[in-house]
């Protein structure tokens, strides 16, 4: 049996969330249970990546919806988005976000 250190816990940490979401949340609780000392930074940066991950996959949500989404649906995702728009760098999403906005938001 192979004992999983550092990083490569938190990697098979995301491929588990990607999955299998109901049972990442049992997998990250087993695992922060044994953490060493060092494991506090990695864990750290394996919650920053999932955060920017789930925004990305809001941004991709929002550019592919475009007017199929109710507008409260639509400022969710947008918003959930935004953290992600300075990896991506896609300037149709912020064209798309002032477009919607001006169109339902402004009289």
């Amino acid at each position: 049996m192979r004992v999983v250190r550092g990083r490569q816990r938190y990697t098979l940490l995301m491929s588990a969330k990607s999955a299998h979401g109901t049972a990442h949340v049992s997998v990250t609780s087993h695992v922060q249970m044994f953490r060493g000392p060092q494991d506090d930074e990695n864990l750290k940066i394996y919650r920053n990546t999932v955060a920017v991950t789930d925004s990305m996959a809001a941004a991709v949500a929002v550019l592919k919806s475009k007017e199929n989404i109710s507008p409260s649906e639509f400022v969710r995702m947008a918003e959930q988005g935004l953290l992600s728009l300075p990896f991506h760098r896609n300037l149709r999403f912020v064209s798309l976000l002032i477009h919607r906005c001006a169109k339902h938001y402004v009289r």
